[in-house]
């Protein structure tokens, strides 16, 4: 039974696993589940260590949010931060998992903030806390932006503005990201900022 929701602001993360489909659609069933349990591993580590919280496992993706159950003041920043150590964790597993054999997993990520409604959908056996509305739809399609700018993180406007805000006055903290305008598609305004890595 679904309960009632509260409204947080938080960042939302979300990520998913570019090339693993055609990977394991080499590899004998077994060795597929070694493979997307070892990136789910090394990305998961990431997100503990920035103090996120991992959403449900889809599979090929994965959903973290930073400030939904304790905000610290820096949830933003937070996302951002292990974001960039995702990516070189992607990198990592390239190497080692893969041996460099000519297969690679990208990995390509949306980071957007703003308030958020939360509430349990699961039921008193199993609690299932759902991130709903505007601000996890957006940090999809911003991700959705990575593939076709075949970058690996976009970032909105507004997680790149809330993350100085946070680290004011401290050097070298926030990603150093680019900045594009006038995209106008999926969703977005057509003048809207966003930053990639």
């Amino acid at each position: 039974m679904a309960q009632a929701t509260t409204i947080a602001v938080i960042a939302v993360r979300i990520a998913e696993f570019v090339g693993f489909a055609e990977l394991a659609a080499t590899k004998p069933f077994e060795e597929r589940f070694n493979l997307i349990g070892s990136i789910h591993d090394r990305l998961a580590r990431e997100v503990d260590s920035a103090g996120g919280s991992l959403g449900r496992n889809s599979g090929e993706s994965l959903m973290a949010t930073f400030g939904a159950t304790t905000p610290t003041g820096g949830d933003a920043w937070r996302a951002l931060r292990c974001s960039c150590a995702m990516v070189q964790a992607a990198d990592e597993f390239n190497a080692i998992e893969l041996n460099g054999n000519g297969s690679s997993i990208r990995v390509t990520i949306g980071v957007h903030y703003g308030s958020v409604p939360l509430g349990n959908i699961g039921c008193e056996r199993r609690l299932d806390v759902a991130v709903a509305g505007e601000v996890r739809n957006v940090a999809s399609r911003l991700e959705e932006i990575a593939k076709l700018l075949n970058s690996n993180l976009v970032a909105s406007h507004e997680v790149m503005l809330k993350a100085h805000i946070e680290m004011a006055g401290k050097e070298n903290l926030v990603p150093i990201l680019c900045a594009r305008t006038r995209l106008g598609f999926l969703g977005l305004a057509e003048h809207e900022t966003i930053w990639t890595l």
